[in-house]
């Protein structure tokens, strides 16, 4: 059904494969800190799940059409979870 009312869309996984195609070339991986602002509603867990799956554990800032909800707030917290020489 979405498919036919966007015929361009791509599935949870191709946009993960994509992104870490992407940002593996600037040195994003396995020790980079992900931080998502996606919107809480259900229909995102499969995203959140497969960006875990290949960035482990993310910080999530809550969201709506990918603009945080806790603003500058919310990025110092995140930015607190940085590890010392961590991505």
């Amino acid at each position: 059904k979405v498919m036919r009312s966007f015929p361009r869309a791509i599935t949870n996984s191709e946009l993960v494969s994509r992104v870490s195609t992407a940002l593996q070339k600037y040195g994003y991986g396995e020790s980079t800190l992900l931080a998502t602002s996606l919107c809480c509603d259900e229909v995102n867990r499969e995203l959140d799940l497969n960006l875990s799956k290949l960035y482990g554990d993310q910080f999530s800032m809550g969201g709506l059409a990918g603009f945080a909800f806790g603003g500058v707030t919310s990025f110092g917290a995140m930015a607190h979870h940085i590890p010392t020489g961590g991505d």
